[in-house]
């Protein structure tokens, strides 16, 4: 059996996804597959993708009409036939020649089923190939779960984190015994993948090795009502999975997560805001639990904030939790309050927030 597939989604990223597959493909670890699948590019990527296909057996081509990063990786998982799976963006790399060989070690001889490594990323103005590149490898914060400092075995509760889901390897048979797959989201999709697989995994190994180097500041995210809706699914998702498993760590840091979504929802807030973002609002709302919050390591700060922000005058206490008031804390329910007013029969069939 092929111990490793990795999963390559391509959209239009034919300036970088030559140095890519050669990352994949000098692996020391042989016994791999490689799935490319193209969502429909107009550049040059599908005619990369063949060639390095025509050159390397171990390659597998897909094509489909453009339907987005979530359902080209979904594919790419039908078509695995690997003992594990993994995930590279096309405009990415490995950080060195081992990082399968150990991720793949690390996983079998710990008897788990999801291993992985710490994070990196890399500007595309450095020189990653000649080796004068500038890496990041720190990482602090709400990120600090993208570096691990020992090489150990993890009970996820421990851990409760939700990003950086490139660096690890996952059992292939979990993922279609549990039927954990990408949501169909335009963004935020990766989230909500990591923590269902974490869940069903249960514990990991981690090794301190970084393994994977991700690329930054080469491409602008657009915002639009469609990514807009997809984030909010995304973040409610995860929401509602550390609210059903009491992952205090993990609900607060949801909601510290996506300070550009919510910069996002107040300028669009500030207009015309569709019903389904509205109603998107509300059931992002109804899976904050406040309790979770305050136990959370994240707690003391959050809340000491929210008694400064609502003490100041003229700042209605809208909400009428903690956890509500975290929000607030974020810009989005005290600017949601104008747009919801004047819709809250229409969109919950009456009650009050």
């Amino acid at each position: 059996m092929t111990k490793v597939s990795i999963i390559i989604p391509i959209y239009n990223m034919d300036a970088y996804l030559g140095a890519c597959l050669d990352s994949v493909l000098g692996q020391s670890l042989e016994d791999i597959e490689i799935i490319c699948v193209n969502d429909g590019s107009t550049d040059g990527s599908a005619e990369i993708a063949k060639h390095y296909r025509e050159q390397d057996g171990r390659i597998a081509y897909i094509e489909q009409e453009n339907q987005g990063v979530a359902q080209a990786r979904n594919a790419g998982l039908k078509a695995a036939t690997g003992e594990f799976v993994c995930f590279m963006d096309p405009d990415d790399l490995y950080p060195d020649t081992d990082v399968l060989k150990d991720l793949y070690g690390g996983a079998k001889e710990n008897n788990v089923k999801i291993c992985g490594g710490s994070f990196s990323s890399f500007s595309t103005s450095s020189s990653f190939v000649d080796g004068t590149d500038e890496v990041n490898t720190v990482f602090e914060g709400k990120d600090w779960g993208y570096v691990f400092s020992e090489d150990r075995l993890w009970d996820y509760e421990d851990y409760q984190f939700d990003y950086g889901f490139h660096r690890f390897i996952y059992d292939r048979k979990m993922l279609a015994e549990n039927n954990i797959k990408f949501p169909p989201y335009i963004r935020f999709q990766d989230p909500p993948f990591f923590v269902n697989a974490m869940m069903a995994a249960g514990r990991f190994y981690s090794l301190a090795r970084v393994s994977y180097r991700y690329r930054i500041a080469h491409k602008e995210t657009n915002w639009d009502g469609a990514k807009l809706a997809s984030a909010l699914r995304g973040v409610t998702d995860n929401l509602r999975i550390s609210q059903e498993n009491g992952l205090c760590h993990l609900h607060a840091l949801t909601l510290r997560r996506p300070e550009t979504i919510y910069a996002h929802i107040e300028r669009e807030l500030r207009g015309e805001c569709s019903s389904d973002i509205k109603a998107l609002l509300l059931e992002l709302d109804g899976h904050i639990d406040g309790d979770m919050i305050r136990l959370s390591r994240f707690g003391d700060a959050d809340i000491e904030m929210v008694q400064r922000l609502l003490s100041n005058k003229g700042k209605p206490p809208f909400a009428r939790r903690a956890a509500k008031a975290a929000l607030q804390k974020l810009g989005l329910l005290e600017s949601a309050r104008r747009v919801l007013q004047g819709s809250r029969t229409n969109v919950r069939g009456g009650g009050r927030l």
